[in-house]
């Protein structure tokens, strides 16, 4: 029999996420609000990102896939993003929002 999340489940999730790092953040959240692999989102550049489209466009399998995302990830996604900028601006390239995200 197939578990659902329920709400309260969801809410502690977020309120766990809530301690962490904004990368990590984005990277269990975009999983969860995307249904990204976890490596899908590994090999996410900048460049897959749409900001005026709310979408992220991943790899799976052979072919491309476009996930629409809710506007208050983005949001958050584009703020990382402003971040990760400035952080260039000193020296620092960040050329894919999940870079340190490798799982293993």
């Amino acid at each position: 029999m197939e578990k659902k999340i329920n709400e309260l489940e969801v809410n502690m999730v977020v309120n766990a996420l809530s301690k962490e790092s904004i990368m990590w953040r984005l990277y269990c959240l975009g999983i969860l609000a995307g249904g990204f692999r976890l490596l899908e989102l590994n090999e996410v550049e900048w460049s897959h990102i749409n900001f005026d489209e709310n979408t992220i466009t991943s790899r799976r399998n052979s072919s491309s896939i476009t996930i629409d995302m809710p506007k208050w990830y983005m949001d958050e996604l584009k703020l990382y993003h402003d971040n990760c900028l400035n952080r260039r601006n000193e020296g620092k390239e960040i050329l894919s929002p999940f870079q340190n995200s490798d799982p293993h």
